[in-house]
């Protein structure tokens, strides 16, 4: 018998040898399937609950540096709520997208390219887009969250949105405050449509509690039409959606809770929003998408995810021993001396704040993988900053000073990274200030050309900020003028001459570790911020106290820490009644509330001892009539190291 005849198709050997054939055909394109989907699976995104946390040291020719392993969450929020029409496909050739990812406190810094923490933190993510991209030295936010948000949602300066602090009231004891402003106790009313609280007190002035009025426009209302826009995490700005078409607070969808719910102490949130703004941009690839994603972390309560303690604890545990033994070696002392009690590093270095932080970071490196991996990277403008200062009782930004809540350095310059391949400047670092109310304009300008700056709600008045534009393109000198006199500039772009502002019309006590601001006559610093307003124009910046009605001058380009104060020089007489002319224009201008009229339930407290006043509030101070003043400091208690 032949080979042909047995493969004769109407041959019964035949038939069982192709029956055998076409099992093995198959059994191979099974297994091959499932080989093809199980690779396929390995790279797409998956459950929250799945995420796993794995972080390795690099060499030590890589030091500082920190990998995680990529593994993306998914569930993609179903698309049908919006039309995608021709326009959009057409809109998606010219069109960029943008990607706007806010931490909560981060201190300047807390990121790796400005010290990380003197060397006790990474953000080898960040970094990455520190390097690829353009780095702002001199980024500025308000030096509370609420405001800082209000600004950058809607490109305008807090007197004229009217949210200046979280809950609208000023805290602290209302008999230390010398002027009125509104407090607790304040008249309290509250819109019956939308629960937005309005807090007004009867002898002060509006201050809204973490809302802004529906009638103004966010930088989500106003780009094209062809986008599709989405914020996850931290908001409050109130009931109104602003115009964002998807939203959680969670990372949840739908949304189970209400718009003023907080995760401050959800080590999961920060999964759970990544999870699902990764899932929004794979949904929504194919249109342009604006995406802002607004992180719970690095608010206190200080607390992350054992991993990520565990990372900082070897990390801390090492560095001590490495900063110690140096120390040592140097003074030739003993070796025993380096103990897990050792002070070597500022005492607000944590491992699970460092973990807080991670969280973050991990966060920036997933997003931008993702958008990696679907090919929209060189079409992205990606974004990273903070919303205010670092808290100054968590983490250090020294040289700057103080933090979260002061109008000084510590509390209102933030890390910031702006990164487009192929469009933007690369590895460039630029000095010139800029401010939160930049960002409307920006996001405007690269989205539709500049087609919309102004405020309906207003519209005679432009929006506050400037396009960042010129600077992230390269075209404009990356220098700030280096003097307060305007005719003595060369350069004549904007960003050049503008001046920033500060408007902080309440009180903000503060503990033992973050007071800047004594009780007014005496010597016992008690606020974390008085009533004051400030300017920076140029390397000068001014901070002036409603309170005393006097001003603070310095000169941030030979002292950013704010350590002399230059007003009483006669060098800089000049600069300082520009600067103080400049202030009271703008507030006229903006209308800001100014805290005048006296507190008639005031105390005035002087010391009644010698010598310096203690922090602790406990020196003995006296009203007018002799009666003790008690003025309670709460107490700095140091972060837990975990055995560092």
């Amino acid at each position: 018998m032949s080979m042909l005849s047995v493969e004769r198709d109407d041959h019964p050997i035949g038939k069982r040898m192709n029956a055998k054939w076409e099992d093995m055909v198959i059994g191979t394109l099974v297994i091959g399937g499932i080989i093809l989907v199980f690779l396929w699976y390995m790279e797409i995104p998956r459950s929250t609950a799945q995420i796993s946390l794995r972080y390795t040291e690099t060499t030590s020719s890589q030091q500082g540096n920190l990998r995680s392993e990529f593994i993306d969450p998914t569930r993609i929020p179903d698309p049908s709520p919006i039309r995608i029409t021709e326009r959009h496909r057409q809109d998606v050739r010219v069109l960029p997208n943008i990607v706007f990812i806010l931490a909560d406190d981060l201190g300047w810094r807390d990121v790796g390219y400005n010290g990380g923490g003197n060397g006790a933190y990474v953000t080898p993510h960040v970094d990455a887009l520190a390097a690829e991209g353009v780095v702002f030295t001199a980024s500025y936010q308000h030096p509370n969250c609420a405001p800082s948000r209000a600004s950058i949602v809607t490109g305008l300066y807090p007197p004229r949105h009217h949210l200046y602090t979280p809950g609208g009231v000023s805290t602290g004891q209302r008999e230390h405050m010398r002027v009125i402003t509104p407090t607790s106790a304040s008249q309290q009313h509250r819109n019956s449509t939308t629960g937005d609280r309005l807090r007004v007190d009867t002898d002060a002035f509006e201050s809204h509690d973490n809302w802004i009025s529906p009638s103004l426009v966010s930088f989500a209302e106003a780009v094209p039409a062809a986008y599709v826009t989405a914020r996850f995490g931290k908001w409050q700005l109130g009931s109104d959606n602003q115009g964002f078409m998807y939203n959680s607070g969670s990372g949840s969808i739908p949304e189970k809770f209400a718009h003023h719910k907080n995760f401050y102490g959800d080590v999961d949130v920060a999964n759970r929003l990544t999870a699902t703004s990764i899932n929004f941009i794979y949904g929504f690839q194919d249109t342009p998408f604006l995406l802002f994603l607004a992180h719970w972390d690095v608010h206190m309560p200080t607390r992350c995810l054992p991993e990520r303690r565990e990372f900082y604890v070897d990390r801390l545990t090492a560095l001590v021993h490495r900063t110690c033994n140096a120390t040592h070696s140097e003074t030739h002392a003993t070796p025993a001396a380096c103990t897990p009690s050792n002070r070597s590093l500022a005492w607000q270095v944590s491992a699970e704040y460092g973990g807080q932080i991670m969280a973050f970071d991990d966060s920036v490196g997933n997003v931008v993988r993702a958008l990696e991996r679907l090919h929209l990277r060189n079409r992205t403008l990606v974004v990273v900053s903070s919303d205010n200062g670092g808290s100054a009782q968590r983490t250090s930004s020294a040289p700057l000073q103080m933090g979260k809540g002061s109008l000084r350095e510590g509390g209102i310059r933030v890390p910031t990274v702006f990164s487009w391949p192929g469009v933007l400047a690369q590895g460039h670092r630029i000095h010139i200030p800029i401010s939160g109310v930049d960002y409307f304009p920006t996001f405007i300008d690269f989205a539709s050309h500049g087609m919309h700056n102004k405020q309906p709600a207003a519209p005679n008045t432009a929006v506050d900020g400037i396009s960042l534009s010129t600077l992230l393109t390269g075209t404009l000198t990356a220098r700030p003028q280096e003097h307060v006199d305007a005719t003595s500039q060369t350069a004549t772009h904007p960003l050049t001459q503008r001046a920033l502002f500060w408007h902080f019309p309440h009180y903000l006590v503060g503990q033992e570790c973050a007071v800047s601001v004594p009780l007014f006559g005496t010597s016992t610093r008690l606020w974390r911020a008085v009533p004051s307003s400030a300017i920076r124009l140029g390397w000068y910046k001014l901070i002036l106290n409603f309170e005393s009605n006097t001003s603070a001058l310095f000169d941030l380009e030979h002292d950013p820490g704010e350590t002399t104060d230059l007003a009483h020089t006669p060098r800089f007489a000049a600069a300082k009644t520009d600067l103080e002319a400049r202030l009271w224009t703008w507030l006229a201008t903006t209308q800001a509330p100014i805290p005048w009229q006296l507190n008639h339930q005031f105390r005035n407290c002087t010391s009644s001892g010698d010598g310096p006043v203690a922090m602790d509030g406990k020196d003995q101070l006296v009203d007018d009539s002799g009666a003790p003043c008690a003025v309670h400091v709460s107490e700095c208690h140091p972060l837990e190291r975990h055995a560092v």
